[in-house]
């Protein structure tokens, strides 16, 4: 079985990641890193992001940029660069006014983030490359909890070794793995019954820190809720309506990007990314792009 699946999903190879000490992000990705992803280039810029190019912190003229927060669905890794919802936004964006300012889409996410790491890359890191607009790519159902941040702290205080990627290991095991994961997802009734009242509130308070730290810098922020590839689309409904309650009560714009999905009469594991990685493929980064980019249509008038 192992080797059939060998057969069928090329292999990876790929050392992204590095644990830090504080400020509050504990792992990073290196950066200048190049390998494959299930056979798929992956490479991260100067800054150690998801990107084909360097950046410059010093915005060139003429140039109009978004910053995207995230985790590893928008990283994306396994499906090619230019095929990620963030690069799609940059090339659907400038169509809008080809003759326009240059329009710059930034990948700022990091695999294994939640609210509290998205904040802190905020403030760290993306408000230094002078935004002039903040897109956070949220996924309700580990978005708002903390145990990849208290895993993450330990190994950067070396209480815990640095983990290998576990694509690089058996790939029946990652099988395993990706089907309990769906029957987890299938079997929870409501995202409420699954996440701690404790780290709900801390994490709604991150996403009310963005922003608020957004109106405060004058840049306008846009919350896209990204679907689960694991259960029916159906069933994420309570997650999603909950997440939307929430911007509503902090006055966060709030982009839900799961009716496109639904609509679509696709089943939702038809936009994993292969059979042991429940993770997006191009197709679900398709709808999100064409969403997201009708959603920001009045950016591009406003800049």
């Amino acid at each position: 079985m192992e080797a059939g699946l060998r057969l069928r999903i090329p292999a990876s190879n790929v050392d992204l990641f590095t644990y830090t000490a504080p400020p509050e992000l504990y792992r990073v990705m290196r950066p200048n890193v190049r390998g494959v992803v299930y056979g798929v280039p992956i490479e991260t810029n100067n800054w150690g992001f998801r990107a084909k190019e360097d950046w410059a912190a010093q915005k060139p003229l003429g140039e109009r940029r978004i910053i995207v927060l995230g985790d590893s669905f928008t990283v994306s890794a396994g499906v090619p660069f230019e095929r990620i919802y963030t690069a799609q936004l940059e090339q659907r964006l400038q169509a809008l006014r080809p003759a326009g300012p240059h329009v710059r889409v930034m990948n700022l996410a990091v695999g294994g983030y939640n609210l509290q790491r998205y904040s802190s890359m905020l403030t760290e890191v993306g408000l230094a490359l002078d935004p002039d607009g903040i897109v956070v790519g949220i996924f309700p159902y580990n978005d708002f909890k903390k145990e990849s941040i208290d895993r993450d702290r330990r190994i950067a205080s070396g209480a815990l070794p640095v983990p290998r990627d576990r694509r690089e290991g058996s790939y029946l095991y990652l099988l395993c793995r990706a089907t309990g994961w769906s029957l987890k997802s299938a079997l929870s009734a409501r995202f409420s019954a699954e996440t701690e009242p404790q780290a709900w509130t801390e994490q709604s308070k991150a996403l009310e820190a963005i922003a608020q730290t957004a109106r405060q810098k004058g840049i306008p922020a846009t919350a896209v809720l990204l679907p689960n590839t694991a259960p029916d689309f159906a069933g994420q409904r309570a997650a999603h309506e909950k997440v939307l309650a929430l911007c509503e009560r902090i006055g966060m714009r709030c982009v839900d990007s799961l009716d496109d999905f639904a609509v679509s009469g696709i089943p939702a594991h038809r936009f994993k990314l292969n059979i042991i990685d429940g993770h997006p493929n191009t197709a679900y980064h398709n709808r999100v792009s064409s969403r997201l980019s009708r959603e920001l249509a009045g950016w591009v008038e406003d800049h």
